[in-house]
């Protein structure tokens, strides 16, 4: 159900991009009078390309980016320049990577490597999915910028093996560090 439901969010999506950019005389990258982001931005960092659109200076709406070759990298949604709802990262070769459903603000805190006591930004339920589409691991995850850097598994996390069945379930009471996503540059 997930995979269909991002499907069609992707479609819809993409389509709108397509629409924005077949009209003629859009202003893009635009600053209001006071220096704020506003309407239909597209980007580029390390080498792949972000569209979004920002409202007052804040991000709202859709963000999608594109690997360097132009295939799908991720899906995400702000409103006033927080991340909301769910989200979708993609391999190069369009299949799903991981898909993130109820993204909110995080209110655990845990213990960092340090020994400190932390609260992450963001709080959402984790898939993680093979090359081959199928899925790796899913549970609660903790983290500030990205899912894919320096995020936390934190409660419950269910392990998969090649084939989908249940290989292990772990407990994470404290949060455990998970490392980059493999193939991924920040």
């Amino acid at each position: 159900m997930v995979l269909i439901k991002s499907l069609i969010l992707i479609i819809f999506f993409l389509l709108n991009s397509v629409i924005l950019f077949a009209q003629k005389n859009i202003e893009v990258n635009k600053l209001d009078s006071v220096g704020k982001k506003i309407g239909f931005w597209s980007e580029i960092h390390s080498g792949k390309k972000t569209e979004c659109f920002y409202k007052d200076g804040k991000l709202n709406g859709a963000i999608i980016t594109y690997y360097e070759n132009g295939e799908l990298f991720c899906l995400e949604f702000y409103k006033n320049d927080t991340l909301v709802g769910d989200a979708y990262w993609f391999y190069e070769k369009g299949i799903i990577m991981m898909s993130e459903e109820n993204i909110s603000i995080n209110n655990s805190y845990i213990i960092n490597a340090k020994s400190n006591k932390v609260k992450p930004v963001y709080k959402s339920y984790l898939k993680t999915y093979s090359l081959k589409g199928t899925i790796e691991s899913e549970g609660t995850i903790l983290y500030d910028d990205s899912p894919l850097f320096e995020s936390v598994e934190y409660g419950k996390w269910i392990y998969y093996d090649e084939v989908g069945k249940i290989k292990s379930v772990k407990d994470y009471p404290n949060g455990s560090i998970i490392p980059v996503v493999k193939g991924v540059n920040k």
